[in-house]
């Protein structure tokens, strides 16, 4: 579903999508992707998050054609707290936002294959 910006979203430019076909790992540990744009992903993980600031990489595991690929992503923490974190990354490829636009109408049934 693509995330919808209001409020204190607004201040953002990218598209945010929820995409089942996307689950993470950081430092060995499974995380729950919140939602995930061109550069930005929100997860959430059982117990210590890294601090704002830090630099750190997250395996992303994308559900794709039938297989599963795994994408290692590099960033930084911009927002910590709780079970969450929000991470800026560089985009693995440079086809990632039309991958993710592919997955976003995949998963809502539109299907169709990235231009």
């Amino acid at each position: 579903m693509v995330g919808v910006q209001s409020g204190g979203e607004q201040r953002r430019s990218e598209v945010r999508y929820d995409l089942r076909s996307i689950t993470a790992d950081f430092r060995h540990r499974a995380c729950d992707v919140m939602d995930i744009s061109e550069h930005g992903l929100r997860l959430a993980i059982a117990g210590d998050v890294p601090p704002t600031g830090a630099e750190i990489e997250v395996s992303l595991n994308v559900q794709l054609m039938g297989r599963t690929a795994r994408m290692v992503v590099h960033g930084n923490v911009v927002r910590a707290g709780g079970d969450q974190f929000a991470l800026h990354y560089n985009a693995p490829s440079s086809t990632w936002p039309k991958i993710l636009k592919f997955l976003d109408r995949k998963e809502r049934g539109a299907g169709g294959a990235p231009n």
